[in-house]
């Protein structure tokens, strides 16, 4: 079980119904200023989907509040011709997020595994069942230095030797509103 932070197509799996109230609310309007329920549905579904940017804004904005060290994200991409092993190393937390997915037509969905790791998993064209999953991990001071030593390194190989432990860790929980791990279960 993980609890998801963002993702980008929740609206498309909501009942507009059960949001019509609060579009209203939110919009000075009034059933009245529809000509018909299929309208107003409509509107309130336009503006489910305008929320998604709003709510992507806020889990970048929380991303910010990670410490400002080199963020690691692995994991494998899914092409046509299978899943392929990847790996990247970004500046810091807010960079990865926006730096790891794929755009166009992907369905990235953010979430916090059981253990605190945040994890990227997207759908696209070329896997719209079972795509794209990354990890992200933050680089402690230990890492940064081994990173700096091990630059010219193969990619992969540096890339596991930065996994290994007190080289990253995951990204601190309370970014994102949570204090302890037994909360995201």
């Amino acid at each position: 079980m993980s609890k998801v932070l963002f993702d980008a197509y929740a609206w498309l799996n909501v009942k507009t119904e059960d949001y019509v109230d609060e579009y209203l609310d939110c919009t000075d309007q009034s059933r009245d200023d529809f000509k018909d329920e299929s309208a107003l549905q409509e509107a309130v579904q336009s503006w489910l989907s305008d929320n998604t940017e709003v709510d992507w804004d806020d889990f970048k904005n929380q991303c910010e509040n990670e410490e400002k060290h080199p963020v690691l994200v692995t994991g494998y991409f899914m092409s046509w011709m299978g899943p392929q092993p990847c790996g990247r190393i970004f500046d810091n937390l807010a960079e990865a997020v926006s730096g790891a997915i794929m755009g166009g037509d992907s369905c990235p969905i953010f979430s916090l595994t059981d253990e605190g790791m945040l994890v990227l998993d997207e759908t696209h064209h070329d896997a719209p069942t079972s795509g794209n999953h990354y990890e992200f991990r933050v680089l402690t001071a230990r890492g940064e230095t081994y990173l700096n030593n091990h630059m010219d390194d193969d990619r992969r190989t540096l890339h596991e030797a930065l996994k290994e432990k007190g080289r990253s860790r995951n990204v601190n929980i309370k970014i994102f509103g949570f204090n302890k791990k037994e909360e995201l279960k």
